[in-house]
């Protein structure tokens, strides 16, 4: 490699700016947050992995672009195919990235990519081409590439709560999928395959910090230590491999979304059976932000008629979830669709 182009690269990674959040606070309090069906993180079976052990994926490249988020999302996808089908297909990040609502401007919102592929889906690198170096480069998303994608439409995303090292842990664990993890760093903190805390930041917009999304795919110990394995489509210091520390996690994550299933059924499978309706009746109105366990018996009746998803567990509290459920039931039914469940919501719950 030439001294002017390792130069160039040494000095894009100063810069790098990759990832960014920046809605408020009010909009970030509508996400799916694990927390409203999952009480608390599952015990993580910590132990020692020998290099061989560890979960591994395909790895992508994002040439020195700012495609680490639709990097991020072509990664889950492929665990996500490979969870139900075993098979390994790599997914098209600029299926997502074309979309992104910044543009032209470089880099991406999280929420935004996840949205793109719930709404869109995303199409196979076969058929869309992410081989581009630069960003300004020029390329088209076929009607074909399009028609693909919507086959990989995903059914929505959940939130975990930044920094929770545990949970991250504990649902790759449970569920087998990637996690979209963020991190801010100086690029001497991001280097080392373990990277470490070294540098003051305040936040994730220090002037000096850069941000990035990876994909966590894997837990356990490493050298007695517990970590998360990522991969990194940036390649910072050449490596596509790191293992992130509680200690590096608890003070350099500000957010962590997951997918959840694609939207696609399979024709010859069965599908579960609904849960027997919750005996006990509502007795008060209930709405967004409580925490009751009114609701909890509001997330079984709702869940018992198709509007809350089978496969989430209750909980007694009343999210962004259970919002959706409630509007979706109060449109159904004929009712003003506010989302609080009042005396008429009660009564056309009881009905049903």
């Amino acid at each position: 490699m030439n001294e002017d182009l390792n130069n160039g690269i040494e000095q894009f990674y100063e810069n790098y700016q990759g990832a960014s959040d920046l809605r408020t606070e009010e909009e970030k309090a509508k996400d799916f947050n694990q927390e409203e069906f999952v009480a608390s993180a599952g015990p993580v079976d910590w132990i020692e992995k020998s290099p061989n052990q560890w979960r591994s994926f395909p790895e992508l490249n994002q040439f020195y672009t700012l495609k680490c988020v639709a990097c991020t999302i072509a990664k889950l996808a492929l665990i996500n195919l490979w969870l139900k089908t075993r098979e390994t297909l790599k997914f098209s990040p600029n299926s997502i990235y074309k979309y992104r609502s910044n543009s032209p401007s470089g880099g991406m919102v999280g929420d935004d990519a996840f949205k793109i592929w719930r709404d869109t889906g995303i199409s196979l690198d076969i058929v869309c081409k992410s081989d581009q170096v630069r960003e300004e480069d020029a390329y088209e998303v076929s009607d074909f590439a399009k028609e693909v994608a919507k086959g990989f439409k995903l059914g929505n995303y959940i939130t975990i709560t930044e920094k929770d090292f545990d949970r991250v842990a504990s649902t790759i664990q449970a569920t087998g999928k990637g996690i979209m993890v963020w991190f801010y760093f100086t690029a001497r903190e991001w280097s080392p395959e373990i990277p470490r805390v070294l540098d003051n930041l305040s936040s994730p917009y220090a002037g000096q910090a850069s941000r990035h999304s990876v994909t966590a795919v894997d837990y356990g110990l490493k050298n007695g230590v517990e970590v998360l394995k990522i991969e990194d489509s940036a390649h910072f210091g050449s490596k596509s491999v790191r293992y992130i520390t509680r200690d590096f996690f608890t003070k350099r994550n500000f957010l962590i979304k997951y997918p959840m299933n694609f939207i696609y059924q399979d024709p010859d499978s069965t599908p579960p059976t609904p849960p027997t309706p919750t005996v006990p009746k509502l007795t008060k109105t209930l709405k967004f932000g409580m925490n009751d366990k009114e609701v909890k018996i509001l997330q079984g009746i709702l869940q018992s008629q198709g509007f809350f998803p089978s496969n989430l567990n209750t909980t007694e509290n009343f999210g962004p979830i259970t919002l959706k459920a409630v509007k979706d039931f109060q449109k159904a039914n004929g009712l003003t669709d506010d989302g609080i469940v009042g005396p008429a919501t009660r009564t056309q719950l009881e009905q049903n």
